[in-house]
């Protein structure tokens, strides 16, 4: 029965050498307790995945012999689904990032909305969720970490949207998703807590974006986003 490998963060330089990102010697020798000899899996979040064994351990550091290593290709261009999201409270993010990694969300964009207290994206804010979406990839063993972005505003984030063949907006009012495979990459809009403004919803309007709904009770801006990652990967090709 193969034994289940901790994958860690790391990176690989040009030449083929690996290192582990610093903190996660802290996991691998205070939390975890691993042993010289074991084996543990290192990805850089790049494609880059090498499988290893534990050497010499020190109290605080140590080294890793790897014994073979693999390029996962980047996942497919019609296979990408992005997810626009009007800024929620930093526990709402908090609460389904590691989901989205999970259902294999390419890239999560963030978008300020009107009148939106700007402390809702802080650097420290920002450097938690990247921290989050690394954890959450290591145990959902992806090869390619999600691009985490915020965008510098809606009119911005709606100029870069036209670059996607299929756009959508979830909307109450909307078109319920159809089934049947998209062969395209997807990015699809969620509002914040309390929805967009009026002139928002016209923007997207102009912009070509198809409101959707989903077929169920009123949700929670944290269930609604779970829910459309959920739905909109299943209506696509393979991550």
């Amino acid at each position: 029965e193969m034994k289940h490998l901790f994958r860690f963060h790391g990176r690989r330089s040009e030449d083929g050498t690996w290192t582990l990102i610093e903190e996660e010697w802290h996991h691998i020798l205070k939390v975890l307790r691993l042993q010289s000899g074991d084996r543990i899996e290192v990805s850089d979040g790049q494609g880059w995945v090498a499988q290893a064994s534990l050497g010499e351990l020190s109290k605080s550091q140590g080294s890793f012999n790897v014994d073979r290593e693999t390029l996962v290709p980047k996942p497919a261009k019609h296979t990408e689904l992005t997810l626009g999201l009007g800024i929620l409270k930093p526990q709402g993010l908090d609460d389904f990032i590691p989901g989205l990694v999970e259902l294999g969300v390419n890239r999560l964009i963030l978008i300020p909305f009107l009148g939106m207290d700007r402390s809702r994206v802080s650097d420290k804010l920002l450097d938690r969720w990247q921290r989050q979406i690394v954890s959450a990839s290591k145990q959902a063993k992806a090869a390619w970490f999600p691009e985490l972005q915020v965008a510098k505003g809606l009119d911005a984030f709606l100029e870069a949207a036209s670059a996607y063949p299929v756009r959508y907006l979830l909307d109450p009012d909307g078109q319920s998703i159809a089934r049947g495979a998209t062969v395209e990459p997807v990015l699809a809009v969620i509002g914040s807590e309390g929805g967009w403004h009026e002139t928002e919803l016209m923007k997207f309007e102009e912009q070509g974006f198809q409101k959707l709904r989903l077929k169920t009770n009123i949700l929670r801006a944290t269930t609604a986003v779970l829910a459309t990652a959920a739905i909109l990967r299943q209506s696509m090709g393979e991550c």
